[in-house]
């Protein structure tokens, strides 16, 4: 699994360390897994910012985020996500715990996109 090395005070009483690792590493999952190439055709669907149609040196980095978030959305629908719906809901305290997921997402996902280099091949 992959955990980030250091965790936001705001997270770092053990359960929601743990909710905060849980989202880290389902963000992780999900950034290196939906890289977009340049010349790829940009999801309309998606592109609420007006990216363009074709995916550019320009507009990539940005892509690839809205397909980031995109895919973590549609995780939700299916298991083992399931599971850990299932276990925060039951918690006394479920929305620090999604709270701290959500945070372990975001930052996950955007500290994976910091390292990309995107450029064009030829």
């Amino acid at each position: 699994m992959n955990y980030p090395e250091t965790i936001p005070a705001a997270f770092a009483s053990d359960s929601l360390e743990r909710a905060y690792r849980l989202g880290w590493n389902h963000g992780h999952g999900i950034a290196c897994h939906n890289v977009p190439s340049i010349g790829d055709a940009i999801d309309r669907s998606m592109d609420w910012i007006g990216l363009g149609k074709i995916v550019t040196a320009d507009n990539i980095a940005e892509y690839h985020e809205l397909l980031c978030f995109a895919a973590e959305t549609n995780s939700r629908d299916f298991s083992p996500f399931e599971f850990i719906a299932h276990e925060f809901n039951e918690s006394e305290d479920s929305e620090s715990l999604w709270q701290a997921f959500e945070s372990g997402i975001a930052d996950s996902i955007r500290h994976d996109l910091e390292f990309y280099s995107y450029v064009e091949l030829v």
